[in-house]
């Protein structure tokens, strides 16, 4: 039975066993973040729209605690003790964040710091899952496995995102923390698994200079590329999340609305991102490159910016190029961007990689949420059409970046 899945997949025998404990360490940590994520989404319209840029600034100051925590602590304990106390401890939060919602419910200043919180997850949380992946897997399988392996993460998506639309109304959005939390358990326990029996699971990286990530980025013109491409591509997000948030106001009046609607976003974006990573992922990088992995989501959006300008605020042509973006970004450029940092020395992965999916990630988010504030008090086409700007920077990046890729 292996053999004919592992004949079917294009997978060979002996890398199907470390195919599936990753494909189902990313089901687990995407099913737990898809749980919480319709909920965040839906918690960032309690309140003025214009308040979301100071929540994109207090995730910007709390992901900057986190990653210099992270660095601190990855620097005095073992690898494999490391992965499973992030994981623990985001656990141990979702449990006080149902406390919480269950005696208090929805308040103003709850809804901003589980916003806060959850964009904190985010980008924590599923880093450090990419990062084990990355220490654990060579340039060369990478590329052959990793859209497969991505797969989990949109298979994870869909049954998360599918779970919240049916069920929100029946268990009510709290209960909903609890099986997110046990899913993240989940992930702790199938991190173990991967790094068992690899010797770098009991190595401490340079632990005399836990900070030393950010002198590591600036000495390396590749990892400046990466830093831009991150910059540039939270830019874009964060463009249209805002986007979003207006459009989902004015079309849905109530939280279960808006929840359910994102959550069945969620369902046909992952869903169509699982056949492409599947199906479609591996082979692309096998024929066409990294390049192409890079570059096309950032030039296809860039168009579609220019479409949404001239029709806002129509929902579902602004739905068309959301699901575009997003089904991009799963299927193309996160096993990309994952496939840049394997080929990275053990001490700048460590060192770097957290810094650059928290602070450098959220610092995009709040300098890019204050300058499409700026341009859309101008006009939302004028931030529209900045948007389509920043992307064909982004692509031109993203262009360099595989270059650089090839060369290592």
């Amino acid at each position: 039975m292996i053999k004919l899945i592992s004949k079917i997949l294009s997978v060979p025998a002996n890398d199907f066993k470390i195919l599936i404990i990753s494909f189902a360490f990313l089901f687990s940590i995407f099913c737990s973040y898809s749980i919480l994520k319709p909920l965040r989404d839906a918690l960032a319209t309690v309140g003025a729209l214009h308040d979301i840029k100071w929540l994109f600034m207090a995730t910007f100051i709390f992901s900057l605690v986190a990653v210099f925590a992270g660095m601190y602590l990855s620097a005095r304990v073992k690898r494999g003790h490391y992965i499973v106390i992030i994981f623990l401890f985001f656990t141990l939060n979702i449990f006080l964040f149902y406390i919480f919602f269950i005696n208090y419910g929805e308040t103003l200043w709850g809804a901003r710091v589980f916003f806060v919180w959850a964009s904190v997850f985010n980008l924590f949380v599923i880093s450090t899952g990419f990062l084990l992946l990355a220490d654990r897997f060579d340039k060369e399988t990478s590329k052959r496995l990793f859209g497969i392996v991505f797969a989990g993460a949109s298979l994870g998506s869909i049954i998360g995102a599918l779970f919240t639309s049916l069920l929100s109304k029946v268990l009510g959005l709290e209960n909903l923390l609890l099986v997110s939390a046990l899913l993240l358990l989940m992930s702790a326990f199938l991190s173990t698994l991967i790094l068992k029996g690899a010797k770098s699971k009991d190595l401490v990286i340079n632990p005399k200079n836990p900070f030393n990530g950010i002198s590591l980025i600036l000495k390396s013109k590749y990892l400046l590329l990466i830093a831009a491409f991150i910059l540039l591509t939270t830019a874009a997000n964060t463009f249209l999340y805002l986007e979003q948030a207006r459009v989902v106001k004015l079309a849905f009046a109530s939280r279960e609305e808006r929840v359910s609607v994102f959550a069945n976003i969620d369902f046909i974006v992952q869903t169509l991102s699982l056949l492409i990573q599947i199906f479609f992922t591996g082979k692309v990088a096998k024929r066409l490159g990294i390049s192409f992995l890079l570059v096309i989501v950032p030039l296809i959006l860039a168009f579609g910016f220019i479409v949404i300008a001239f029709t806002h605020p129509i929902f579902y042509i602004f739905v068309v190029f959301m699901v575009i973006r997003r089904v991009g970004e799963y299927a193309f450029i996160k096993p990309g961007r994952e496939m840049a940092f394997v080929v990275l020395s053990e001490e700048e992965k460590y060192r770097t990689k957290s810094f650059f999916d928290t602070a450098l990630y959220r610092f995009g988010d709040m300098g890019s949420s204050w300058l499409e504030s700026l341009l859309s008090h101008i006009g939302v086409k004028v931030a529209l059409f900045g948007g389509a700007f920043l992307c064909f920077v982004w692509a031109y990046n993203a262009f360099m970046l595989s270059r650089f890729y090839k060369r290592k």
